[in-house]
């Protein structure tokens, strides 16, 4: 039983302002696991769909085109790393 399942039960067999309100809150909490939940799948999904070496190769000429400063732009880096990451 999710928390809409809940709310469901108590409009159904419950009526009343302090229910209905109640319920409304329940549904809203709902939104909101919901949301949650979408960039924690995201991250998972990362997670298990790591960049290749070639697309890490791609980024790396991107953001070190000046490589002999190429200690200046490691955060820079791990940035573009984590955007690419996320385009997937």
């Amino acid at each position: 039983m999710n928390v809409n399942d809940l709310a469901d039960r108590l409009e159904q067999f419950y009526s009343g302002t302090h229910i209905d309100k109640a319920v409304e809150m329940l549904r809203q909490q709902q939104a909101e696991i919901e949301g949650l939940k979408n960039p924690i799948l995201k991250a998972i999904s990362m997670a298990f769909n790591p960049l290749t070496d070639e697309e890490i190769r791609k980024v790396a000429d991107e953001v070190f085109k000046d490589y002999k400063n190429w200690h200046y732009y490691q955060i820079d880096f791990a940035r573009a790393i984590l955007r690419k990451a996320q385009e997937k």
